[in-house]
């Protein structure tokens, strides 16, 4: 899951991905899409390659966090009032930890805690596996950081595939903090579309996993909360969990394949953080919904519900992946979001 600079609106971009098992998602009615017109979708707001963007409010500023990019780990953008997106030249991670390899850091998320530190979630390749990534964590008393890394991984199934794209939840009601991973099984696929649309697919879950208020301490064991089906083609992926005013959980989350057009940016909805959870009828955003929206994926919503944040890929043919930061200001009725 990778970064740079320029306006509010916007967000970042993606680098890679992967994942498997999950539960129902039963339901009965499903929510709309997306309403297109009168749409408040800005960007690209950064120019530069910027992909798996998170992002968080913090005393009237936000910054956003990028996969590794311009020889950074971690790069990260903030934007003040009506200011535009700056880029910052420092690293906020530099050190992924002593479990993990020093390279390809995908998708960070930070949190704020009660205490006002920060934890950030990250996902960085084992020591000693070129292939899989798992999930690590870091902190720092500043959300610029540097965060400095837990000794071990997070959440580690090497044998389902790795784990990846975590992102980090306190419920508005109960207080009780989560995290929502997915586990990368089509990197245990058979091959083609992101290595997992030959048969047999292998499952990609989402998993929810409940945390204590360090946002480290793990509590219970993970559960599956989504999985793919036939319509989200090789995989399901970027889980982030936001609950409106009216209650219902939002979880967005990608689906296709984030190096082709099919990427696209989906919702599911549910009455309880843990489900099930019900997936909305058509994407939120699909290639071609608007100028630049191609392969677009990773989307959140900042923590005041004020900003979602995504990218899309800017190259002209698709290739290189070269991912750009967009903003939107989600707007949520019942179960359905609109932007």
């Amino acid at each position: 899951m990778l970064l740079f600079s320029t306006s509010l609106v916007a967000a970042l971009i993606a680098l890679g991905r992967t994942a498997p098992l999950v539960g129902s998602i039963g339901s009965t009615s499903r929510p709309a899409s997306i309403a297109r017109r009168d749409s408040s979708i800005a960007g690209p707001v950064t120019k530069s390659n910027f992909p798996d963007p998170g992002v968080i409010p913090v005393d009237g500023n936000y910054y956003a966090f990028s996969t590794s990019s311009m020889g950074l780990h971690v790069p990260w953008a903030s934007k003040a009032g009506a200011q535009t997106w700056t880029i910052n030249s420092a690293d906020a991670l530099p050190s992924p930890g002593a479990w993990a390899e020093a390279r390809d850091i995908w998708a960070p998320d930070v949190i704020q805690l009660t205490d006002g530190s920060f934890v950030m979630y990250y996902s960085a390749p084992p020591k000693g596996d070129p292939v899989l990534h798992c999930v690590g964590v870091a902190t720092s008393k500043s959300v610029k950081g540097p965060y400095k890394a837990v000794d071990k991984p997070f959440a580690c199934p090497v044998k389902q595939g790795g784990a990846i794209d975590a992102s980090g939840y306190q419920d508005r009601v109960t207080g009780l903090r989560y995290v929502v991973y997915k586990v990368d099984g089509n990197a245990k696929g058979k091959g083609g579309d992101c290595g997992n649309s030959i048969e047999p697919i292998v499952s990609t879950p989402v998993l929810l996993q409940q945390v204590g208020l360090d946002g480290v301490t793990l509590i219970g064991d993970p559960m599956p909360i989504l999985d793919r089906d036939d319509r989200d083609g090789p995989l399901v992926e970027a889980p982030s969990i936001y609950q409106s005013a009216e209650g219902i959980y939002f979880l967005f989350f990608s689906s296709g394949c984030y190096t082709s057009p099919s990427y696209e940016i989906k919702y599911a909805t549910a009455t309880d953080i843990a489900g099930p959870y019900t997936k909305a009828s058509k994407p939120l955003l699909k290639s071609g919904d608007g100028p630049n929206l191609n392969g677009a994926g990773g989307a959140s919503v900042s923590a005041d519900g004020k900003v979602m944040i995504f990218h899309a890929n800017l190259s002209p043919r698709g290739r290189p992946l070269y991912r750009g930061v967009f903003t939107a200001k989600p707007r949520f009725d019942g179960r359905t979001v609109t932007i």
